[in-house]
């Protein structure tokens, strides 16, 4: 039986995983996307930066893995993916353990980005 953490993980994303910086100091984003899946919340909300401050997101998604903040996400299938991306950016990113130190949550809270991904390599 699969951990409790991750049996609600019924909705699918396409993920490109941030891979470092360029040279202005913007986030750099693998140019392969990989689908992954999640427990995707499209509700504004407010969540804690890495900084502690309080900021707005417009969505959240549940995962089952780590990923840098500054990588990009969008809701559906790499099947599906359109011309024109509705694209979200991770803006925080927070993993609990369940008691026993055996599995992880982790959220990532996104924000609207531009339509087109940042630089990629």
């Amino acid at each position: 039986m699969p951990a409790l953490e991750i049996t609600d993980l019924v909705h699918k994303a396409v993920l490109w995983n941030r891979i470092g910086s360029d040279v202005d100091g913007m986030p750099k984003v693998s140019a392969t996307p990989v689908e992954i899946r999640c427990r995707w919340v499209g509700k504004q909300s407010q969540v804690l930066d890495a900084q502690g401050n309080t900021i707005s997101v417009d969505a959240t998604a549940v995962i089952a893995q780590d990923i840098e903040i500054g990588s990009c996400m969008w809701f559906g299938k790499l099947t599906g993916l359109p011309a024109t991306l509705n694209l979200m950016t991770v803006v925080s990113f927070d993993s609990t353990d369940d008691i026993k130190g055996r599995s992880t949550r982790s959220t990532v809270g996104l924000k609207r980005a531009k339509n087109s991904l940042p630089a990629t390599g």
